[in-house]
C-alpha cells in the first residue's frame, strides 16, 4: 500500500470563489469551440486584419467587401485541399496517424466558400457594398 502523501487526490475538482467565476464568464468562449484564450486571441487578429484589408481595398481599388471576403475565403478552403495530404494519416503534419482527418474544417471552409459565391452571384445589391461610386 502507498503511503498516503503519494496516493491521488479524488478527482473532484475545487474552485477558489474567484477561479469559478473567471471558468463561469469564459464560457461564453467554450460555446463558440473557443478552449483557451490564446485561440481567442488569434481568432480576433483574424478578424481585425480582413476587417482592414477589406476597408483598405475598398478605399484605393474600390473592391466591393464581399470578394474581399470571397478572397480569403477561397484562400482558407484552397490552402487547405492543396496541404491535405499532410493531415492524412502518414502525412507531415500526422505521420503517426494519431489525428483523424479535419474532414468537418474543410467542409465548413468549403459551405462558406459557396455561400459567399451564391451571395455574391444571386444578390446583385451586395457586390455594391464597399464599391464607392
Amino acid at each position: 500500500m502507498l503511503p498516503i502523501a503519494t496516493q491521488q487526490r479524488s478527482a473532484v475538482r475545487r474552485f477558489s470563489p474567484g477561479a469559478h467565476r473567471a471558468y463561469a464568464q469564459r464560457a461564453w468562449l467554450r460555446t463558440l469551440g473557443v478552449m483557451n484564450r490564446g485561440a481567442a486571441k488569434r481568432y480576433a487578429i483574424l478578424v481585425v486584419i480582413v476587417v482592414a484589408t477589406a476597408l483598405l481595398l475598398s478605399a484605393l481599388w474600390r473592391v466591393p467587401y464581399v470578394f474581399t471576403l470571397i478572397g480569403f475565403s477561397a484562400w482558407s478552403f484552397f490552402g487547405h485541399l492543396v496541404t491535405a495530404d499532410d493531415d492524412a494519416p502518414g502525412g507531415w503534419s500526422n505521420p503517426d496517424g494519431s489525428v483523424p482527418f479535419p474532414w468537418a474544417q474543410l467542409v465548413v471552409k468549403g459551405g462558406l466558400f459557396l455561400a459567399l459565391c451564391a451571395v455574391a452571384a444571386f444578390i446583385p445589391v451586395v457586390r455594391t457594398f464597399g464599391a464607392a461610386q
